[in-house]
């Protein structure tokens, strides 16, 4: 191969050769440290759907069995909207033949209002039924990952970008 040329691996990475870099990941497992993980989803505002499904091609999943720890939201450009839109922030289980079924729509967080996310740096703790320490384990289909979903509701976002820190510990 040429110092320029590029491919993609089993794995989904682009691999580059010479001086050229390929972009960062905009999600992935960031860390675990004894019994507990960290997942980070990027969220943005324009690419969210007012009907559920799994964040982009679902590719770092929660484990089944986990117990969501914490969610956190933290703001890196401000979400705008031509209303009062909100962010609702669910998880999706994997049927394992392409297909995802919804777990919970709204169980990281419901109705997030704009005005919670609408400046660099605001930070929502999420609280929806499947996060914290009165949550149950997750228990996804056949024992397969949970997928990250988002969507608006009332109006479209038309900017705004976020990180979601899910903390988690495998039973």
């Amino acid at each position: 191969m040429s110092a320029s040329e590029l491919y993609t691996n089993a794995d989904g990475l682009e691999i580059k050769f010479g001086s050229e870099r390929t972009k960062p990941s905009i999600q992935g497992a960031l860390s675990t440290m004894g019994d507990e993980a960290q997942a980070v989803y990027k969220i943005t505002g324009v690419d969210l759907l007012s009907a559920d499904a799994p964040l982009t091609h679902p590719t770092v999943g929660i484990p089944s069995g986990a117990h969501i720890i914490s969610a956190t939201l933290y703001v890196t450009e401000a979400f705008t909207s031509g209303g009062s839109g909100t962010l609702t922030i669910g998880l999706w289980n994997d049927d394992g033949d392409g297909t995802y079924t919804v777990l919970d729509s709204d169980g990281i967080d419901a109705t997030i209002a704009k005005t919670a996310i609408d400046a660099i740096g605001d930070h929502v703790a999420c609280d929806g039924a499947l996060v914290g320490s009165a949550a149950a384990a997750l228990a996804g289909t056949a024992g397969r990952p949970l997928y990250v979903s988002a969507i608006f509701a009332t109006a479209a976002f038309t900017a705004g970008v976020a990180d979601l820190v899910i903390k988690y510990r495998v039973a």
